[in-house]
């Protein structure tokens, strides 16, 4: 089994210590380095090429979430939990904005950074409900006309909007007793995720009868051949791979999808071809 590689970045040296300790002591996890400071984070990101990195907010120089942008802009296989010492809407919409997997509070690292680390090497989010629902409720309301969310924010954003779903989903509510007011809430959780889902897809909701009718061209490269091929699609690297091909399906971190679906999510053919 692959090692998950894990990078921390916090000033005192004594942090540090605390939390490679509760790292080292994950099987199958792995200390790869240390820093003090923003600069010295970005450069042992890039020279040692962590799986997640675990910046402080408050690191000396540029700052933790300057780390996160840096790391989220060169390698958008690494990934980021940022320790932050406050909830509130304003930071978290901060730790959001620069491609955050998930952040916790420093006063709680010692009890949840392993979950943390177990979900975002999963490839979910750790972001507390509070966070999440504050980060999908900002996306909605205030912000929803104003920008557009980059690849990696609208990642994030379909991770927290199908771990909040699942949360509230019938599994975790089967035998339970709703009041009125239990039902007005879930309906309300309903209506946020499914304006979560038409904003986050709203594009492509137009894009598919455009390009299933010949009436737009796909962006991506693989224009030719049949869309509604089975391709598999391989998440880490961002490629996907037609049927025969030595790598299809093979891939752990992966979904099978249409070719046509691949190209409206920009992945590339690995043979930098169209499936037939």
């Amino acid at each position: 089994m692959t090692p998950v590689r894990i990078t921390v970045a916090d000033s005192r040296a004594v942090t540090r210590s605390v939390l490679t300790a509760l790292i080292s002591s994950h099987f199958g996890w792995q200390v790869c380095g240390e820093a003090s400071g923003a600069e010295d984070a970005i450069e042992k990101a890039a020279q040692l090429n962590p799986d997640i990195v675990v910046p402080d907010i408050d690191l000396p120089q540029s700052g933790g979430l300057e780390v996160t942008r840096r790391i989220a802009d060169s390698n958008p296989d690494q990934k980021c939990i940022v320790l932050a010492t406050s909830d509130q809407q304003a930071v978290t919409r901060k730790i959001f904005d620069s491609g955050a997997y998930g952040f916790l509070l420093k006063a709680n690292a010692t009890r949840d950074l392993v979950v943390a680390i177990e979900r975002v090497a999963s490839g979910r989010t750790f972001y507390s409900a509070k966070a999440a629902e504050l980060v999908l409720q900002d996306c909605l309301c205030s912000r929803a006309g104003e920008e557009v969310l980059t690849r990696r924010q609208r990642a994030i954003v379909e991770l927290l909007a199908k771990e909040f779903s699942s949360t509230f989903g019938p599994a975790h509510n089967r035998g339970v007793r709703r009041t009125p007011r239990s039902k007005l809430v879930a309906v309300a959780i309903a209506g946020m995720l499914l304006m979560a889902a038409i904003y986050v897809m709203g594009a492509r909701l137009v894009d598919y009868p455009l390009l299933s009718f010949g009436l737009k061209a796909a962006s991506s490269r693989a224009s030719a051949g049949n869309p509604d091929a089975r391709v598999w699609i391989d998440l880490r690297t961002a490629l996907y791979y037609c049927p025969g091909e030595p790598q299809y399906a093979r891939h752990p971190n992966g979904r099978f999808a249409r070719q046509i679906e691949a190209q409206l999510d920009h992945f590339e053919p690995a043979s930098r071809r169209a499936c037939k």
